[in-house]
């Protein structure tokens, strides 16, 4: 909601004509304001000191509008600052209407960066309107089709109080392993500005460059002295004319960190036949970098069931798979054992049990026979086709059929004629 009206007029606003030099909103209160208003392209809410938008437009040029009672004479500082971010990147259009119905629409690049607020600024200094403001449209993404996804607003100041920022992107965190040379961050969306600083680094990073911008993009790069995290200040030095605008993002240079392995359940087995389990969750732990990873399994009773064979032939996969060929029945322990290349934090284990039995007697099994209606008449006999029949086992046991009837109805022949094998009868 519009907090104050700047210019030596406060005011609060909730209906009627305003005749001031700014509105501003630091989005506190519980709810939008009455001067927003969404739709079902443009769902608002408010949380955390933040306007948040969620996005789900399926035609172009659709908006949602801050709509103050009144007018306001911006023509002093025609410019608008709002701190912006969003859960992928977009163009966010901000247009300025007059109450004469004329209007001046502007366009920024907000790059992705959801953890990231950029302070954006819009100048309406060209617009012959600007002393009659009536309100601001803005659209996310306007000649496109469609567009899913969350934007967030914070901090807006239209007319008195905004400043002609310089452009620059949203930077996300970064997590760089220890001992790291050379790391690289790209800076992207610099507009009006004639350089790059960071500031903020602490002791955990040094040997730090920056490049020049050409076209908009700047890089920085860097080398790792010690492990720990800090919150780095990046900021776009603002061309003649316009204001210094940066951005915060931490810096983490993590250690070590173990590797990773999920537990599989306990299995049983036959004796003399391989059987596999399939091992996941494998890594390195470290999010940052690529480590050389080597899984082993051993068993503790290798007498009934030897150390299982591992196949882990693609370095990086999170799968492993074991094979086991028990020779005697008993049970085991299996411990895997994950180890990457780091020196500390680097062996990680876990187990689960196997049960090896002499064999495995499964039940035979035989198809559903279908009903059947047979009329009483010479010379009284049916044959019924039995389907489907095996021994469970691979065909390693030997089969009776038998069958049952209803005394002086149904006399089946019984054992049923079969012949060993076959899967009919």
């Amino acid at each position: 909601m519009k907090k104050q009206m700047m210019g030596g007029l406060l005011a609060l606003i909730v209906c009627g004509t305003i005749n001031s030099q700014s509105f501003t909103d630091n989005f506190d209160a519980g709810n939008p304001g009455p001067s927003w208003q969404g739709n079902a392209n443009y769902v608002l809410s408010q949380t955390s000191g933040m306007l948040v938008v969620s996005v789900n437009k399926n035609t172009p040029e659709q908006f949602f509008t801050l709509d103050w009672p009144g007018t306001l004479d911006v023509s002093a500082n025609p410019l608008l600052n709002v701190k912006v971010k969003g859960s992928k990147a977009f163009i966010l259009r901000a247009t300025l209407y007059a109450s004469d119905g004329s209007s001046l629409a502007k366009e920024i690049r907000v790059g992705s960066g959801s953890q990231t607020f950029v302070n954006c600024c819009f100048d309406f200094s060209s617009f012959a309107g600007k002393n009659i403001a009536d309100k601001i449209q803005f659209a996310v993404n306007p000649p496109e089709n469609s567009f899913s996804g969350t934007i967030c607003f914070e901090d807006l100041i239209f007319g008195t109080g905004a400043v002609k920022l310089c452009g620059i992107g949203p930077v996300n965190d970064v997590v760089v392993y220890k001992g790291t040379t050379h790391r690289k961050i790209l800076v992207s969306d610099l507009v009006n500005a004639s350089g790059i600083s960071l500031t903020g680094i602490g002791s955990i990073i040094g040997n730090i460059q920056t490049s020049s911008i050409q076209n908009g993009f700047a890089s920085i790069t860097f080398d790792c002295l010690a492990t720990g995290t800090t919150t780095a200040t990046l900021t776009a030095n603002a061309s003649t004319g316009y204001v210094n605008n940066d951005v915060n993002f931490n810096i983490t240079v993590e250690d070590d960190i173990a590797p990773t392995v999920n537990k599989p359940s306990d299995v049983s087995v036959p004796v003399g036949k391989e059987s596999t389990v399939k091992v996941e969750g494998i890594s390195d732990g470290n999010a940052s970098v690529e480590q050389i990873i080597k899984v082993t399994a051993t068993s503790s009773n290798p007498a009934s069931i030897p150390n299982p064979e591992v196949v882990y032939d693609t370095m990086g996969s999170p799968y492993a798979t074991l094979k086991i060929k028990p020779t005697a029945a008993g049970t085991a322990t299996i411990t895997i054992t994950v180890k990457d290349n780091g020196t500390i934090n680097n062996t990680t284990t876990t187990t689960f049990n196997v049960t090896a039995y002499e064999g495995y007697n499964y039940a035979p099994t035989i198809q559903p026979v279908v009903k059947q209606t047979i009329v009483y008449k010479s010379p009284y006999k049916k044959s019924i086709l039995l389907a489907g029949i095996g021994d469970g086992d691979n065909g390693a046991q030997t089969l009776t059929i038998t069958a049952t009837g209803i005394t002086g109805v149904i006399s089946p022949v019984s054992p049923v004629p079969y012949v060993q094998g076959k899967d009919t009868a």
